[in-house]
């Protein structure tokens, strides 16, 4: 058989719809298991303004995220559950503050390396949710007790969450570390794109 141009147009057309239905599927389905608030960089606007946070006035902001992992549905097959979870990822607006007085005092460069930072949190926020829903996904859940295998496998990774949280914090403003600061944002940008 003798392929002419508009086969060939249709045998590529075809092949492209077949990747775009097998991948672009994929893709669309991870993007709509992890709901973020908000879905974009956080701006000071995100802050609440309040004259100091925890009564020191040494803190300049804080960021108050959280993860809400949830079970919308289940399969099970021989005793073995599979559980088809989603991840909700975003700020507290309560708590996520920044100090008026840091506001009034200084200046563009430092109001954007510290909302720099912040944003930190709210990154590694994201990475552990994404993290907990590929754990969920891989895990085979025993079918009387799945509930608490769920339930202790996202208090794993909270702990992991506390943990990377303290070590970012210290790591880069105990004193103020630029250089490490740089490397936790390659970090962010390098597993958040994964």
């Amino acid at each position: 058989m003798r392929f002419n141009r508009q086969h060939t147009i249709y045998i590529i057309a075809g092949l492209l719809l077949v990747f775009l239905a097998a991948f672009g599927a994929q893709a669309f389905r991870e993007k709509s298991r992890i709901t973020l608030s908000p879905d974009r960089n956080l701006v000071w606007r995100d802050f609440k303004q309040v004259k100091t946070i925890r009564n020191k006035p040494s803190i300049n902001a804080r960021t108050a995220t959280y993860i809400q992992p949830k079970i919308n549905s289940t399969s099970g097959k021989n005793g073995v559950i599979r559980i088809y979870p989603s991840v909700e990822i975003g700020i507290d607006p309560d708590h996520t503050q920044v100090s008026l007085g840091f506001l009034s005092r200084s200046d563009k460069a430092t109001k954007d390396a510290v909302l720099n930072h912040e944003n930190g949190h709210f990154k590694i926020a994201q990475l552990i949710g994404k993290q907990i829903l590929n754990a969920i996904e891989a895990f085979e859940f025993d079918k009387s007790r799945y509930q608490d295998q769920f339930d202790s496998l996202v208090q794993e990774h909270y702990k992991y969450w506390r943990e990377m949280e303290g070590a970012y914090d210290y790591e880069t403003t105990n004193p103020r570390d630029l250089e490490r600061q740089k490397e936790w944002d390659n970090f962010f940008e390098k597993e958040l794109s994964r």
